[in-house]
């Protein structure tokens, strides 16, 4: 019900449910007494992504190898950089939600996306012309008897470099991995889905950005070509808040 009444709201047709708001602001503020790690703890618990893994191996041990191959391949020059984005990100910044996948936002600057492909023993998928995303290798690390699909997102630059200004490093099951910041994720309205603006709707309940920060997101997003998103997203967020 909260999902789909909320972007009932986003595209202006209907109100939100009171009952739905209610839910979403009891979830909001304890999600709101959590830290990043918490709540990305959370979210690994919930995903369905490793429902099994509980029954196969560890997360911790998915998770290790998960950034040893990527670390390997950055060593190998096949990518520049690597940031966790998608749900478990989001999740680290707002309310904890479940994920079939885990994607990470890649800098590959000219390296060729097939090679790193190849290596990670996946498939490359470019993006269409009018795609706001470049490209998706598409692959899995292999855990025990335990397929961890993975998903390597390849953004045209300018979000790119928006992406990997402002790079958080957590501490996850004595994991240090680099997280897309909160600010980069509200811009994910970039990718202009239903859940990418949801996500940026929940991301800004949890953070209460304070001025200076929507400023600064606010340029970034007319730098980016999505200022109408923007404010679209903020006016949302700002009727909200009020509520309050």
């Amino acid at each position: 019900m909260q999902v789909k009444n909320v972007a009932r709201t986003l595209e202006g047709s209907r109100r939100s449910s009171k009952l739905g708001d209610g839910l979403a602001k009891d979830k909001i503020e304890k999600a709101r007494q959590l830290t990043p790690e918490q709540r990305l703890l959370v979210a690994l618990e919930l995903a369905d992504a490793t429902a099994a893994l509980q029954r196969a191996c560890s997360k911790q041990e998915a998770l290790t190898k998960i950034l040893s191959r990527l670390d390997a391949a950055h060593h190998r020059r096949l990518l520049h950089g690597y940031a966790l984005i998608g749900g478990f990100a989001v999740s680290a910044w707002e309310v904890p939600r479940a994920t079939q996948d885990i994607d990470f936002a890649i800098a590959i600057g000219a390296a060729d996306p097939q090679a790193l492909a190849i290596f990670l023993g996946g498939h490359f998928e470019a993006g269409d012309a009018d795609d706001p995303l470049r490209g998706v290798v598409h692959t899995s690390i292999q855990v025990g008897s335990t397929s961890v699909p993975l998903q390597l997102i390849f953004f045209p630059s300018a979000y790119t470099e928006v992406a990997f200004q402002h790079i958080e490093s957590l501490s996850i099951m004595e994991q240090v991995v680099p997280v897309v910041s909160w600010q980069a994720l509200v811009l994910k309205l970039y990718a202009g889905g239903p859940q990418d603006k949801l996500d940026a709707q929940q991301i800004l309940q949890v953070r209460r950005p304070q001025p200076d920060d929507l400023k600064q997101i606010g340029e970034k997003a007319k730098s980016l070509g999505i200022l109408q998103d923007w404010t679209s997203a903020l006016s949302l967020y700002q009727r909200k808040l009020s509520d309050l």
